[in-house]
């Protein structure tokens, strides 16, 4: 993260735990005003939502919630870190911001580099752009801004079994 020019994480769940060890990377990235997109899911209600908002209440970053359950869940893990020098950086793999994860957990992650598996990151670059664009991804950082964690806890509750609907604002 430190050299990255732009960041795309994709993961099934935030937790606090794993955010927590990523925070000092995140505040070098915003005093560098770094851009990030985020996409997370409800499912099951794993997120945890003060981990979300603190994400989404950073100005350099874009978050993103997906409450599909029914037709697609979205179970991807990658973490995209754009260099302008041309030697961008994904790990696609198993592994969510968790703790466990991030840390001691059994997980699979790949390093693919730009200058080895390039038609990897432009798969991943398409792949996420299809994401973030879709219509059923909902924008936290109006919501999250604007209210408190018992509210986007609430909303991601509500929707941890159910599709989104545009009623289900804050």
């Amino acid at each position: 993260m430190k050299s990255a020019d732009s960041v795309d994480i994709l993961v099934s769940f935030i937790k606090w735990s794993g955010l927590r060890l990523l925070m000092p990377a995140f505040e070098d990235l915003r005093q560098r005003d770094v851009p990030v997109r985020v996409i997370t899911t409800s499912y099951m209600g794993a997120s945890d939502a003060p981990a979300v908002e603190w994400l989404a209440k950073m100005p350099n970053v874009r978050v993103r919630v997906s409450y599909d359950t029914e037709r697609t869940r979205l179970h991807a893990k990658a973490y995209h870190f754009r260099r302008n020098s041309e030697f961008s950086t994904a790990y696609i793999g198993s592994a969510n911001m968790s703790n466990a994860a991030i840390t001691s957990g059994l997980e699979w992650n790949l390093k693919v580099t730009a200058q080895d598996m390039a038609h990897i990151l432009e798969k991943f670059t398409a792949e996420f752009e299809t994401y973030w664009n879709r219509h059923s991804l909902r924008s936290e950082t109006c919501c999250v801004t604007t209210v408190s964690v018992s509210c986007l806890s609430g909303i991601m509750k509500r929707h941890a079994g159910s599709t989104c609907s545009a009623q289900s604002r804050c």
